[in-house]
Order: structure tokens, then sequence, then C-alpha cells
């Protein structure tokens, strides 16, 4: 075994010493930061989501078993088509693994777009199964990428997943493909969306699970103690460092470090992250040595970023080289189809909480629950499940026991209103905000999914279906071009 310098043994023996106070108190001397180590955690609970039409169910894979897909009607997931065999597909959980067969159906089964025919495939955590009309998406929620002490404020100490929606089963799989990559990844997305269960779970799924997860918040730390916590100290680097200090960018030794809120970062700090990102060193303050550094780098922010580039308030090298691949998170209110499956986890872990079991939500509660607006998204889902929780005190929480003001989100006619209907009305208003946006910009689309607050991706991607429904009023006829 080759000999260890002095020198280095003692870098090392600072990186551990770091690491454990992380793991141990949760916290440094800055404001907001937090470390998964390696190790424990307990396995997700999986489901099935199945929507065909307006129908939509949820299959709990809580035990081994499997699950028949077809148009026989003792099946576990009925599919009412006649191109539908009576027994098309199995679902199977065996050893925590899942899998689908195709059982010779006649039409074959797809999975995230290929067809299966007469094979079986091993499933994972955002897949979606197609079987005629029927779109079956795997789902998991309380899953933990690794135990972590979290300084947030919020109580948040496991990540909660949730998959019910098309979009985000897509965001899924593409995390799935750079996770495997050394690339690093910015994460976009509304305050409260998610994009720190997002960067967990790509560290989970990445070749550095077994090393530590670090998350930095970079608008919760005073400017003064930024940089040193993210390179490190010399002694005497300035008044108060009386010892030497490993950055987070060292401690990270192998593992994931994440930046969230990046866009808040001052004008230097960006320029020291920037020849990190591009030389994969760092260089402790009042020293002069390069430090080679091995963390994966993933930034988020709910800025927009290229705003602030031409606005000049963020470095446009920076921007570029921290974005070689983006990962989009959408909002709550554009994924409705996932509170009430959110509202189940946190419903539960509340429960356990208190050694009660989880109470039911009434039928117009979740109504009103699936039409708001969630501005904080699923943060404030959260919150105001744990308000009603706490009013209905074990009994079925009630619109009652939510706060007022969310009350009034929802007009008289729209409580009595089935799903449904909520969903037809929050299409067209949703449509005619399109038209708007469109008409007002004179056809550029660019520039009226800005208006809109959305991505432009997502406004062709409605316009799309609009045209699809052959309806010759859509939104854009007549007005399609864009000069991006």
């Amino acid at each position: 075994m080759p000999r260890i310098p002095g020198s280095d043994r003692r870098a090392a023996s600072e990186v551990l010493e770091r690491q454990r106070e992380w793991a141990v108190d949760g916290e440094t001397d800055a404001a907001d930061a937090s470390v998964a180590l390696p190790g424990g955690g307990d396995a997700p609970e999986m489901f099935l989501v199945a929507r065909q039409g307006d129908r939509l169910s949820v299959v709990d894979l809580v035990d081994p078993g499997e699950w028949i897909v077809g148009r026989a009607a003792d099946v576990a997931i009925p599919v009412d088509d006649r191109q539908v065999s009576r027994s098309h597909a199995r679902v199977r959980l065996v050893n925590d693994t899942l899998t689908v067969e195709d059982l010779g159906s006649r039409n074959g089964t797809r999975i995230n777009g290929h067809t299966l025919a007469r094979t079986t495939q091993r499933m994972a955590v955002g897949d979606v199964i197609e079987v005629g009309p029927c779109q079956i998406l795997v789902g998991a929620r309380n899953g933990r990428a690794s135990e972590a002490r979290s300084v947030m404020g919020d109580g948040a100490t496991s990540t909660e997943v949730v998959v019910a929606d098309p979009e985000m089963a897509k965001l899924y799989a593409d995390l799935r493909k750079v996770a495997r990559m050394p690339t690093t990844v910015l994460i976009l997305g509304e305050t409260g969306s998610g994009k720190d269960v997002l960067a967990q779970r790509l560290h989970a799924s990445s070749p550095r699970a077994t090393r530590p997860f670090v998350r930095i918040n970079c608008a919760g730390m005073p400017e003064s103690l930024l940089e040193s916590e993210l390179f490190g100290h010399e002694r005497g680097a300035f008044t108060g460092a009386d010892r030497r200090r490993v950055g987070y960018f060292e401690a990270a030794a192998g593992g994931t470090i994440f930046l969230d809120e990046v866009g808040e970062l001052s004008a230097s700090a960006q320029v020291r992250l920037l020849h990190v990102l591009e030389n994969k060193t760092v260089t402790r303050l009042g020293g002069t040595t390069p430090i080679p550094i091995d963390a994966r780098v993933v930034c988020a922010t709910h800025r927009d970023l290229k705003a602030m580039v031409g606005d000049g308030g963020f470095r446009a090298d920076l921007y570029y080289r921290m974005s070689p691949f983006v990962l989009r998170v959408p909002p709550l209110r554009e994924r409705a189809a996932e509170v009430p499956l959110f509202c189940t986890t946190f419903l539960r872990r509340l429960a356990d909480q208190v050694g009660s079991s989880a109470p039911a939500i009434a039928p117009d509660a979740m109504a009103m629950l699936v039409a708001y607006s969630w501005p904080g998204n699923v943060r404030e889902l959260r919150n105001s499940i744990e308000h009603a929780f706490v009013m209905a005190e074990g009994a079925t929480l009630r619109r009652e026991h939510f706060l007022p003001e969310m009350q009034g989100q929802v007009s008289p006619a729209s409580r009595a209103a089935p799903p449904v209907a909520l969903r037809e009305r929050r299409a067209d208003a949703e449509r005619q905000a399109i038209e708007e946006a469109l008409a007002a910009e004179g056809g550029n689309q660019t520039r009226a999914a800005v208006r809109l607050g959305m991505p432009r991706r997502t406004l062709v991607h409605k316009l799309t279906q609009y045209r699809r429904q052959g309806d010759a009023g859509a939104p854009g006829r007549g007005g399609e071009h864009d000069e991006d």
C-alpha cells in the first residue's frame, strides 16, 4: 500500500471531521445547509396510477404480488376498451423489483412509448405503461434518498416523490438518463415545487449515491460567510479565522453538492463558482494552492436566469457553464392529479407522529384542493394539510378545517360541481388566458409563454392539443410565428 503523505492525511481527516459534524448537528456556522450521508433509509412505497379518460384510480403496491390489467371484470386494473385483451398485461412486485409482462395481447403493451410484445420489462418510478387508452404511471411516496437533518425550518426530513402526471413522468425519465453522467444540472421551478426533492433523487439515482449529498441554500447565508463556507479558508484569512476550515466542495468528497437558490449568488461568488466548474479545483480563501475536487454540481433557482443575464444580474458564462442539462419542475397547479396523492402522503405522516390512523378528506374539500391554484406549490399544500389535520382533531377533513383564504378561491357554483366540471372550467380559463397572451404579443409564442409564466415548450404542446381537437378557433391559428 502506498504511503500517504502527512498533509494528505490531515486534509482527509478534516473532510471526515466536517462530514461527521454535519451528520450530528445537521448544520454548520452557515444558517441553511444540510448533508445526507450514505447508509440506511426506507424503501419507497410504490403505487400505480391508472388513468382512462376522466377516471383515475390508484393501486398501492405495499406487499409483493401481481396485478392483471385487461378487459375482464375481475382484474385489478380494468380497461373498458374492445381493443384490449381480457388479460392483457401483468404487473408484478417481487423482492422490491417491479416488472410488467405482456400476456400475449393482440395489440401489445407500450412502455414509455415503446411496444412490449410477449416479453417482460423491469419498471422504475416515473415509467408509463399504456394498455389501449389506459395510461398507468409508476409512482412512489415516502421514499428517502437517505436520512438528512434539515435546518430549512419546514420540518422536512424525507423526500416525498409522487408521480401521477405525464409531465412529471417524463421529468423523472430525463432525470434517470442524466443521473448516470457527471453532467452539471440546473433545476428550474417555482418556490416550493420540489426542486430539492428532484436534486436528492438525482443523487440517489447516480453512481455517487453512496457518497455525501451536501445542500447549500445560497439565499440563507450572509454574503460574508458564503464564499468561506463554499470554498473553505486558511487560518488567518480574515478576522476570526483561527483555524483552517474545509469548504463544502472539498467535503462533498465524490458525492453531490446542491446549490439551491443559485440566482442569489453575489458577483464575486459567481466568479469563484465559474472557476470551480471550469477547472474542477478550489482555492481556499487566504490560500494559493488549487485543490482538486470531485463533486457533481446541481444548481437550482426559482428565478429567470436568462432574464437576469440580459439585465446584467447574472454572468452569462456561468449560466451556460451550469446549464448543459436543465430540468424544469412544473408547478403543482399544472399537475392537479397529484394533489390527492400528496394529501395521502402528508396525512399518513402526520397520523404516524401522533399514533393514530390517517383521516379521510371530504369530497367537497378534495374538490377544493384540486381546484386551488397553490401559489406556494407542494410546500403550501403540506402546510394546509397540517393545519386542517390539527383543526379536524382526528375526524374527516372538511372545507371548514382549511384556511378561509383557500375556501374563498372556489365559487359557490364550483363547490357543488363534480371534479370533471371543475377541470373543464379550469381548462377553459387556461385556454382563454393563452388566447389573450398570444393576442397581446402579436402571435409570438416565446413572449406569450413569458407573459403566461410557463415554458415555451408547454405552450406549444397545449396549442398542438387544441388543434388536434379540431377547433378552428384554437389559439395560435393565423398567428403562428416566432422570431426565436
